[in-house]
């Protein structure tokens, strides 16, 4: 198991792509490779006490400031809508980790 941050934030354009974390403050959570986004999803919305029904999130990833570097400074940020995406964000983050 991997522990992952998550922030309830949402993406604003300057001259880059800036994350505005909101009052609802960080968690986190342990994922391995058999999380999928369902679940991901889920785990979030009760973290953070929202209704699924009342609430749609959209789980995004942000680049590690050393991937950062290597990119045009206004790359959007990475969606992730299904285990798939998932998956592969997760596997990147790992093989940043320890790069």
């Amino acid at each position: 198991m991997n522990p992952v941050i998550i922030v309830y934030a949402n993406w604003i354009k300057k001259n880059r792509y800036v994350f505005n974390a909101d009052s609802r403050g960080y968690r986190v959570l342990l994922l391995d490779e058999k999380t999928t986004h369902e679940k991901l999803a889920k785990s979030v919305l009760d973290d953070y006490g929202l209704n699924e029904l009342r609430h749609q999130i959209q789980l995004s990833y942000m680049f590690s400031n050393k991937a950062l570097k290597t990119m045009e400074h206004d790359t959007p940020p990475v969606y992730v809508s299904n285990t798939q995406q998932f998956a592969r964000v997760y596997d990147y983050d790992l093989w940043c980790r320890y790069q």
